[in-house]
């Protein structure tokens, strides 16, 4: 997409002035209040709300394609929302019991950066080493932890062996989700908290909100 097509996007799009944060995770949509969505890729993402927290919107992650929510990030970005947290379900890999990103390992083979960059987003080369530098992530690293995330392209759970390679590569949790979207975040030089869900064979497929919230109201 080009810039133009972006800004064309976050014209149509009726945000509220007062949306501050933009919390993306895989929730129970009938927990929150749906108020309204926009078609990117030839997919309707919808926007809900809990009047619980103020000035966030939540984006339902559920079956979407990452490249897809990091086109809508940039949306996001020209509505003026310049804060992004993500709940992702992450599997443990060893006893840290961390909860926070800290850092990541990108080992999904891509990257939504590559091509022609959009000067208005950010620099051709971003500082990466500062995503997950802001003050939400280290207030909430301070008391949960913190720790290094593998984003993985394969299936999850992965095999036994995928995920001894992922500790060899100095892995402490792994994940299906988040990476390309932090980098989005990172381009555009704007804070990205990722929290961690721990993945158990009898866990939820998704967050459930009562953690979401949680977290939530201790920006």
């Amino acid at each position: 997409m080009t810039f133009n097509e972006y800004k064309q996007l976050a014209e149509k799009f009726n945000i509220q002035e007062n949306i501050k944060y933009a919390v993306f995770a895989d929730f129970e949509e009938s927990e929150f209040e749906y108020v309204s969505y926009i078609s990117i890729d030839d997919l309707n993402i919808k926007f809900y709300r809990d009047r619980s927290i103020a000035e966030t919107l939540f984006i339902n992650c559920f079956d979407i394609e990452e490249y897809t929510l990091c086109k809508l990030l940039r949306v996001l970005i020209l509505c003026n929302i310049k804060n992004f947290t993500s709940f992702t379900i992450a599997k443990n890999l060893n006893d840290n019991k961390g909860l926070i990103c800290g850092d990541h390992i990108n080992f999904t083979g891509r990257n939504f950066l590559r091509g022609k960059n959009i000067e208005e987003f950010g620099p051709r080369f971003p500082d990466a080493t500062k995503i997950y530098k802001n003050s939400f992530s280290e207030k909430l690293a301070l008391e949960y932890g913190s720790v290094v995330c593998l984003g993985t392209f394969a299936g999850f759970p992965a095999t036994f062996a995928e995920e001894e390679a992922y500790r060899r590569l100095g892995a402490d949790v792994y994940c299906n989700k988040m990476i390309q979207l932090a980098l989005t975040a990172a381009h555009a030089d704007l804070p990205f908290t990722t929290i961690f869900f721990h993945y158990s064979d009898k866990s939820s497929p998704v967050i459930p909100k009562e953690y979401m919230i949680k977290f939530l109201k201790q920006r």
